[in-house]
Order: structure tokens, then sequence, then C-alpha cells
């Protein structure tokens, strides 16, 4: 964590927070405040920079209402968001939001959910040693048995298997590449 800070923080004029910045003497409460101050600067010198992607002006008021609810969907993948909740946050009503869903991506919100986590679920267990309880969780679902269960319908197989047939394919390319 003190590391982190002091990467960060090397942009910053330390002159300004000498007593938040004093990483040797922080008090855990200290190291938090500082922290935050950190990333607020760090956020708003991005924002500042490059604002964030907007939908283009020749979309349609069903592209837009798509992207943004992906947009939405995609930065709470792990919560449990409700339609009701997306179609107050977009000002608009559920029909709505599912025809231009079935229009644009040719399925419901629900479903271009689920396989996003599923998406997200397959990079974890690839690219992560974290336990399948900790990916059930990082992607939305509130018990590993109802994330295992749904993984299993959708790919065929268990997180656990997928994970190890992943692996090995991964060294079986290693190894080929090695005596090539």
């Amino acid at each position: 964590m003190i590391i982190a800070i002091t990467d960060i923080t090397s942009e910053i004029n330390h002159a300004e927070f000498p007593d938040l910045f004093d990483t040797l003497h922080c008090q855990s409460h200290e190291l938090i405040i500082a922290n935050r101050i950190q990333l607020y600067l760090h956020y708003y010198k991005t924002l500042k920079q490059s604002p964030p992607p907007q939908p283009q002006l020749s979309m349609s008021r069903s592209q837009r209402l798509v992207y943004k609810a992906c947009t939405i969907l995609e930065r709470n993948l792990s919560e449990a968001i409700c339609n009701r909740y997306l179609c107050k946050t977009l000002y608009t009503n559920h029909n709505t939001l599912y025809k231009a869903f079935k229009a644009q991506l040719g399925m419901s919100v629900h479903q271009w959910l689920m396989r996003r986590r599923i998406e997200e679920a397959v990079r974890l267990l690839v690219e992560t040693e974290l336990p399948i309880q900790h990916i059930a969780f990082d992607v939305g679902f509130s018990r590993q048995s109802s994330f295992s269960t749904f993984f299993k319908s959708e790919k065929g197989i268990t997180p656990s298997a997928y994970r190890k047939r992943a692996r090995h394919t991964h060294t079986i390319k290693q190894h080929t590449m090695k005596h090539a």
C-alpha cells in the first residue's frame, strides 16, 4: 500500500500535503486519507486530459440506450442490478429497454449480462489463481453452486474443469513453441 502511494504520488507536489504524504510515519487512517486524495487527483487529471468516450451523435435512440445500459452493467458487473433500477437510471421503461436490446443485440438485457459475466469468469479462471468461489462473487453470483451450474450449462464443463483444461492447453502450446 505504501509503495503504491509513493509510486502514484511521485508526480504530485508533496509540499502541498506534507503530513499526508509522509509515508514513513503514516498512521492507517492517514494512509487511507492520503490514498483517497491521491486517487481523486489522479482521476481528475486523467478525466481532464481525456474525457470518457461518448456515444456518437449518429447513433439511434435505441443504440444509445443499449450503449448506456451496457456501460452501466459493465461497470457494475458484480452487482445485482435489476431492470427497474436500470430503467430508472436511463429514464426509460422495461418494454423500450427490452426492445432496444432485442433490436440491437438480438438478446435481452439479462441474457447479455449473463453472457458478459461468463466471459469475465472465463478470463479470471484462465488468468488468475483466484478460488472459484471468489470468481463467482466477482462476476455477480451470490453462491458458487449457482455459478457452477450456470457456467456448466453455458460452457458444457464445470469452472474447475475449464481452468484445468485451459492450463493444460497453455502448457502444450508452450511446449510446442519451445520445440518448433
